[in-house]
């Protein structure tokens, strides 16, 4: 996976990190959409498309996943790449 699955990501050295109560570290899907939707609005306010693109190559990463019953489940695992409950 990438440094864009962590809640909290340093760029400048490579690590990220995530909160401890969420499924053993995992990232909490809710911050996929929160993260989709402010880079979609800074390509709106900058003119800039590598926002919109950057997130769009998360979305489609996410649809190719297999999703237990059709839904998605609440955590995905940056080390793994696998949902988590």
């Amino acid at each position: 996976m990438g440094l864009l699955y962590f809640q909290e990501a340093n760029s400048r050295h490579g690590v990220g990190r995530n909160w401890g109560w969420a499924s053993a570290g995992s990232s909490i899907l809710a911050e996929f959409g929160t993260l989709h939707m402010e880079f979609v609005h800074l390509t709106y306010l900058t003119g800039n498309p590598a926002y919109y693109q950057k997130v769009m190559h998360i979305r489609k990463l996410l649809a190719k996943m297999d999703r237990p019953n059709g839904l998605y489940p609440n955590y995905l695992n940056p080390r793994t790449g696998r949902w988590g409950q």
